[in-house]
């Protein structure tokens, strides 16, 4: 008789959904590996438990969110459930009267999961703040700082140009930024006669704090031919200037 009811309580121990309690848990649970150890007749109670079997509660709690159907398994594993109920004969009809039932639960693997997916929402708030910074606050931060100066006073007229050419690049030894380093006079910053960029980059393998490397062509030529077509390159000597050379000088101009 024994058998037969441990045969007939595992097989509806295998049907056993708990529902969600009054939306308070959000999760579904169900049981599943769990098998009745014993069944014991005792002084017309009854008895039954399942120690010491390694048994498997899974919950799975499935939700939605942005469009993402997904689930989060959370097991328990070697548990026990002990459950007494006693049978009374009231008017000849038997009832079970009141029970008592105790869980022992040995490794609750929620942590894990917990973890699981914590971790990843915590990364997509993380991350979603930093892009939100980059692509706004730190974009609006780059924009406005002028990568074109214009010189003034006697230089006026002449402008540096240092616009990266290249995305930034580092390394064990070095970091490098390419800057376009172009010095131009107004309205003369594509003529042709101002030297292209050589892309040449010298690694340093320094102790240094800091180590710039620039295009000497580019930067010195360019900014050669920026004086040569600015007011600086042009100015006329006088009379007043002659008297103070010797008449030699004087005679040749």
């Amino acid at each position: 008789m024994a058998g037969i009811a441990i045969d007939y309580i595992n097989s509806a121990i295998a049907k056993v959904n708990i529902p969600d309690i009054e939306g308070f848990l959000k999760f579904t649970c169900h049981l599943s590996r769990s098998k009745l150890k014993n069944l014991i007749f005792l002084n017309l109670q009854i008895s039954f438990n399942s120690h010491h079997l390694i048994n498997l509660v899974s919950i799975y709690r499935e939700y939605q969110e942005k469009c993402k159907s997904k689930t989060v398994d959370v097991t328990i594993q070697r548990t026990s459930i002990d459950v007494l109920v006693g049978i009374l004969s009231l008017n000849v009809i038997q009832n079970f009267s009141n029970s008592s039932c105790t869980a022992n639960f040995g490794v609750f693997d929620i942590k894990k999961e917990i973890e699981k997916h914590f971790k990843g929402k915590i990364k997509e708030v993380i991350c979603q703040k930093i892009e939100n910074v980059k692509s706004d606050k730190g974009n609006k931060i780059l924009w406005s700082f002028p990568l074109d100066f214009g010189l003034t006073g006697t230089f006026k007229g002449s402008h540096i140009d240092y616009t990266l050419t290249s995305n930034p690049e580092s390394s064990t030894i070095s970091f490098t930024i390419s800057i376009e380093g172009l010095i131009y006079y107004e309205g003369h910053q594509n003529d042709p006669k101002i030297p292209k960029p050589n892309n040449v980059i010298h690694p340093y393998n320094t102790n240094k704090c800091l180590c710039i490397d620039f295009d000497s062509d580019r930067v010195l030529d360019s900014a050669a031919y920026a004086f040569e077509l600015s007011k600086l390159n042009h100015f006329m000597i006088d009379d007043k200037i002659l008297k103070l050379f010797p008449q030699s000088i004087g005679n040749f101009f």
